[in-house]
């Protein structure tokens, strides 16, 4: 038996949620409201697509977008330079952070 979902589909984007994070952290706090106010309009912006999955199928998400995918198929592996550059963006608040922390522990 198939089944249809109607789903948002996209992401919020990493270099968005780096950004907000770091200005959170440099404010103390005081940005998370923000952040969580654009979260939520951008989450109820996001396009509206129809899928039909049939029996025995499975929906995977890879980069906010379903892949129906068969019994006997897999999405590929994400690649290692795939992978960093996902973490690039949290790496300047994460070191932020850390200045930041060491110069008031050796204060």
């Amino acid at each position: 038996m198939d089944e249809t979902y109607t789903v948002r589909v996209g992401q919020f984007g990493h270099p968005a949620h780096a950004l907000h994070l770091a200005l959170s952290f440099l404010t103390l706090g005081w940005w998370v409201a923000v952040y969580a106010m654009h979260a939520l309009i951008w989450s109820r912006r996001r396009d509206i697509v129809t899928i039909r999955v049939p029996a025995d199928y499975r929906v995977e998400w890879r980069g906010g977008y379903p892949e129906v995918l068969g019994p006997d198929e897999w999405l590929e592996p994400v690649a290692v330079p795939e992978r960093l550059r996902t973490l690039r963006p949290y790496l300047v608040p994460g070191v932020v952070a850390v200045v930041v922390i060491a110069v008031l522990i050796l204060r």
